[in-house]
Parts: structure tokens; sequence; C-alpha cells
């Protein structure tokens, strides 16, 4: 059994959701769209009688490039300050068949096959329970490195789709 302790707040967590965006599909294709945009609204104007008609989709895809993360960031960082759980301990206990995660107000179960996916870093393990949700388990969270590998051993064990970043 190895259990993880963290206090849940904003700094703890932006790391995972760093994580989380970086290897979402989603957000992979931002930039592409934003180039798109600027490329679209660039040819708009070239080519127009009146140069400014490509201003908006220049703007949009400027917007969209530079303008992305940090409203994403603030959003995720004005959303954990609001939780209930903010500021107070996480404990998550693994064992070879379940998953337990517990704090102030809250206890959860759920066995490893519930698990849609996992992402790990050296930083610590991302634990999808779908697509888009998921539990951030920093590596300071741990007692000791070897904690996280005995994780990272259930995972292989009970057959979870697991990607390495």
């Amino acid at each position: 059994m190895v259990t993880a302790r963290y206090t849940w707040n904003i700094d703890t967590l932006r790391t995972g959701f760093v994580l989380h965006r970086k290897t979402h599909g989603a957000t992979k294709l931002i930039p592409l769209v934003a180039v798109a945009f600027v490329a679209w609204g660039t040819y708009s104007a070239i080519t127009s009688d009146h140069w400014v008609s490509g201003l908006p989709l220049v703007f949009v895809g400027l917007l969209l490039l530079f303008g992305s993360r940090p409203l994403a960031l603030w959003q995720f960082s004005r959303a954990v300050r609001r939780s209930p759980s903010y500021g107070f301990e996480m404990t998550y206990t693994f064992d070879p068949k379940q998953i337990v995660n517990s704090g102030e107000g809250h206890h959860a179960t759920f066995t490893w096959k519930k698990l849609y996916s996992a992402t790990i870093t050296n930083e610590g393990i991302l634990l999808y329970t779908n697509k888009n949700l998921f539990h951030w388990v920093p590596l300071a969270a741990f007692a000791s490195p070897s904690d996280m590998e005995t994780v990272r051993g259930y995972l292989q064990q009970n057959d979870v789709r697991t990607q390495n970043a």
C-alpha cells in the first residue's frame, strides 16, 4: 500500500494542469487554428480593396495564439481558489486493487479498471477518470520516489493505458 499526501493549492495543482494541457489533443490545435486565422486575415487584407477587412481575423488569430494559455491558467486558478477543498490536505492511498482519495469533507474509492488512462512524468502522475477529468498526484506527495514506481507497477498490473510525458 502506498500513500501520497499534499496540500490542494494553486502552486501544486498548476503543474498538473499545465501537463494536462500539454498532452491534451485539443490544446495542440490552438496554435494551428491561430496561424490559419492570421494567414487568412493577412491574405484578405492584401487582396481586398479595404485592407481593414482582414484585421478582425488577424486579431482573433493573435488573441488565440497569445491569449489562450494565460486565459486558461487564470480560469484554472480562479476555480481552484473557489473550491471548497482549497488549502486542505488531499490523501491518495494506492493498493493493487483500488485507489482511495480523501480530503476535508470527501472520500472516494475507485478501482484501477475505472481509470481511463494515466500520464506519468518526473513531476508526478495524472490519473484520468475520463478523457478530460484528472487527479494530479505530484511526486512530492509520495514519501519516496520508489512509492511512485510502485504506483506505476499498479498501473501496469491493472492494464491501465499509460503514457510518459
